[in-house]
């Protein structure tokens, strides 16, 4: 016999020593603790969710859910619609650059891509949202929120000396989706790059919109009516690019809970592709043309949960309008909280953006976004940005995230 064999042989024998406990046990023993105190208003919790916490949980609390068996790549991809999970390249990072001017856009970027960022994340100031060029807005609109993009030189500025088909490209553009995916592709054009080259998003999201600001620059009709002109052209001519994006951070930062923010988001989601069937647009290529933009909060099992059950949701909705197992496959990108991050101790909100950063990659999102954690007290600096990037690097590269399958995987609990 082998000193292998020996080994285990003996392990077994040892753990036949050990009686396994009971749940009635162990609920004995804890009200022994208790001393006739509450159980239920001691030991349970109940979320901001509205969802009750028992203090452990048992294999058989699992024995009656749909999915408890399914594997990942599999079903309703709750546990990753990829079999081999985020390996071996693993998630997109996705930092943002909030800068005003296109030349700083584009020396940060640079610098960004030769330190370890693997998509391009751009969010737009306020005047390129409603539609108005720099010259026509008001001062504080122009470079608020995000880069001002009034041309195409503004555009070709950003992207200069960048190999815009071999990195994802992500342009939060809300109702100025259309003629910013006219610029993206003129200048793929221009540099003799075929557009199905290009891959990304560059997504309208007329609801969002409308839950951040009240208002939007066109009639939701007209919006419709473009979402619909740029799915279609996608299609075509560049179909790794999606032309819809849904972003929950109006719900999340204004105070919703996870199941809220969910529940909006896919509101959102339905209402879209009813409007794109009407379009003559069929389920398999609107789903295919979405991508969903999650917030992560600080409550970290809560988030793993979320980003699960997103999935799963995602792939009932589509295979419920008559789409295919590939188009039931969501894409999400996740970025963390704002509403939680403190301007009276801004290093605090390092620890915050780990941890929510942490929760997305177990949950398996497709990419990341952590913010600096000065960004609510200034334009964050290169020590910022470098400290938010390198949160997302060493969960990869040090703690080897990516190489995991689903690793929150055979938790009774989540």
């Amino acid at each position: 016999m082998s000193n292998e064999t020996q080994e285990s042989a003996s392990n077994k024998r040892l753990l036949t020593e050990f009686k396994p406990h009971t749940k009635e046990e162990w609920r004995a023993a804890v009200d022994k603790l208790l001393k006739g105190k509450s159980y239920e208003k001691i030991m349970l919790t109940r979320t901001y969710e509205g969802i009750t916490l028992d203090p452990i949980y048992w294999q058989e609390d699992i024995e009656n859910l749909p999915n408890s068996s399914e594997l990942p790549g599999f079903d309703n991809y709750t546990r990753g619609a990829k079999v081999l999970g985020a390996n071996p390249a693993g998630w997109n990072v996705a930092q943002a650059i909030s800068v005003p001017t296109p030349e700083d856009f584009n020396h940060i970027l640079l610098d960004a891509l030769n330190r370890g960022q693997t998509a391009i994340n751009i969010p737009i100031d306020e005047a390129t949202r409603i539609g108005l060029d720099a010259d026509c807005a008001q001062d504080n609109q122009v470079g608020r929120g995000g880069v001002s993009i009034s041309t195409l030189a503004d555009l070709e500025t950003i992207l200069d000396n960048v190999a815009i088909d071999h990195i994802n490209i992500d342009i939060h553009a809300y109702s100025s989706a259309l003629p910013i995916s006219a610029m993206l592709m003129a200048i793929a054009k221009k540099k003799n790059i075929p557009t199905k080259k290009i891959s990304g998003s560059i997504g309208m999201d007329p609801i969002s919109e409308l839950a951040n600001d009240g208002t939007i620059c066109l009639s939701i009709e007209q919006a419709y009516d473009e979402m619909a002109e740029l799915v279609r052209w996608n299609s075509k001519n560049a179909p790794k690019m999606k032309a819809i994006a849904i972003h929950s951070d109006a719900y999340h930062n204004g105070g919703g809970s996870d199941v809220e923010e969910l529940a909006f988001s896919f509101s959102t989601a339905i209402e879209y592709i009813r409007q794109m069937q009407k379009r003559a647009l069929s389920i398999n290529l609107i789903a295919r043309s979405i991508q969903f933009n999650f917030s992560l909060g600080s409550n970290f099992f809560m988030e793993i949960a979320k980003i699960r059950a997103a999935r799963m949701l995602w792939s009932k909705i589509i295979l419920e309008f008559g789409g295919d197992k590939e188009a039931a496959k969501i894409y999400i990108h996740a970025k963390t909280s704002a509403f939680n991050k403190t301007k009276y101790d801004p290093y605090v909100n390092m620890l915050r953006t780990t941890t929510e950063a942490f929760s997305g990659v177990i949950g398996g999102v497709d990419s990341l976004q952590v913010d600096p954690f000065d960004e609510g007290l200034r334009q964050p600096n290169s020590f910022s940005r470098r400290i938010a990037r390198n949160q997302q690097l060493i969960l990869n590269e040090e703690c080897h995230l990516s190489h995991v399958i689903d690793p929150a995987g055979g938790s009774w609990y989540i």
